[in-house]
């Protein structure tokens, strides 16, 4: 996923085919900043974040065909991530917390009701596109934080055998 600039300064998203990288496809472009993209394990549905409602929110949308658009969270969120299964999208809530959301797919998506998981002391100096990362059975969470802990000083000893005489 591709995250660009409009003219007007907005973050928009595209997708880079393989076939023909030079073209990108249009993702998600409106007049309002969508940025955080993840498509679904089959690829078929995008997850991203806009601020179309006034405040960072997480919508999911059809892919390729952009017909059908939903917004999935009700109390703001940022950085989702697809499970491997495709039927959970997380995020991270504005007071800090990892959320999932279950998602079921019939003849238009739904998305269930969030649910807290735990919370996420996230480092301010992380890439945001980076800050966690979901495993395919969606059990563990790799979470670039920032724990309040001084940094761990490291000695190096060399020549260490001849101090071993």
């Amino acid at each position: 996923m591709l995250e660009q600039r409009s003219a007007s300064g907005n973050a928009d998203l595209a997708a880079l085919p393989v076939a023909a990288p030079d073209r990108p496809v249009a993702v998600a472009d409106s007049r309002f900043n969508e940025q955080h993209g993840d498509f679904s394990p089959d690829a078929r549905w995008v997850a991203y974040e806009s601020d179309e409602s006034g405040r960072s929110e997480i919508y999911v949308q059809s892919f390729p065909g952009r017909d059908v658009h939903m917004r999935v969270t009700v109390g703001g969120g940022f950085e989702p991530r697809w499970s491997g299964d495709g039927r959970t999208v997380y995020f991270i809530s504005l007071d800090g917390r990892l959320m999932s959301v279950p998602m079921t797919f019939s003849k238009r998506p739904e998305a269930g009701t969030a649910t807290a998981l735990f919370p996420i002391l996230l480092s301010p100096g992380a890439d945001s596109t980076n800050r966690y990362r979901v495993s395919h059975g969606g059990q563990r969470f790799l979470v670039f934080s920032d724990a309040g802990v001084e940094t761990p000083t490291t000695t190096v000893t060399v020549n260490w055998v001849a101090a071993l005489k």
